[in-house]
């Protein structure tokens, strides 16, 4: 019995920080969606709270989907007008006994160096 105990204690932990990693990444993808729409600054951030969001899918109310979350942005000019941006996603450690970290990075336009040009053309 105390074999199957442990087993089973083992796969619900297994669970616990499968699903925290899912949560992670797309907490991830968002935030590089939002940095790509130009919603979300490429100047560098760190531990910056995800702001909780209510889930109708939640038995309770009290509960909210990104809460216990941060967010990390750091981003590098690599060539004129294009910048490798890197966001990280993680679990707050002061909340959460063994935080899930999840990190990505992209090619990003440097949108404020960008310039808006008009040309004229004669026929």
């Amino acid at each position: 019995m105390a074999v199957l105990g442990e087993a089973v204690r083992l796969s619900m932990e297994n669970a616990r920080v499968t699903r925290n990693l899912t949560d992670a990444q797309l907490y991830c993808e968002s935030k590089m969606a939002e940095l790509q729409a130009g919603f979300l600054s490429t100047d560098g951030v760190s531990d910056m709270p995800i702001e909780p969001m209510a889930d109708s899918m939640l038995e309770s109310d009290s509960e909210s989907v990104g809460a216990n979350w941060l967010y990390s942005v750091q981003s590098e000019l690599i060539d004129d007008g294009l910048l490798l941006v890197s966001v990280t996603v993680t679990q707050d450690p002061n909340t959460v006994k063994k935080p899930v970290s999840f990190t990505m990075t992209r090619m990003v336009l440097d949108t404020s160096t960008m310039t808006t040009e008009t040309t004229e053309e004669t026929l």
